[in-house]
């Protein structure tokens, strides 16, 4: 059985891979075995490495970040509305060729 870790917490997935909530009596046999004082089994302990603490940092540092640089828009806007802002079509069309290339 795969959990998938995604902060929205764990759901229990079925050998056929849709998603399983206990029924009642498992529920309730689970509860009368917590409150009958049987050996309750360890906790089970996540610990997450230098590299996945730091990559969780990043992806809330990411989150918190606005999605767009409103600052250099609103510039690009006036610089299209004067006139000024100009388009090199060669170093755009350079530009692409090598993308592609880089992506074949």
């Amino acid at each position: 059985m795969a959990d998938k870790i995604n902060g929205q917490g764990f759901r229990s997935i079925d050998a056929a891979g849709k998603s399983r909530r206990p029924s009642q009596t498992e529920s309730t046999s689970q509860s009368a075995n917590s409150q009958s004082g049987a050996a309750a089994a360890p906790a089970d302990t996540v610990s997450l490495t230098s590299s996945a603490q730091l990559l969780q940092k990043l992806e809330e540092i990411l989150a918190a970040a606005p999605a767009s640089d409103t600052k250099r828009i609103a510039a690009l806007k006036e610089a299209i509305d004067s006139g000024a802002y100009e388009i090199d079509a060669a170093t755009i069309a350079e530009r692409l060729l090598r993308m592609e290339q880089d992506l074949s």
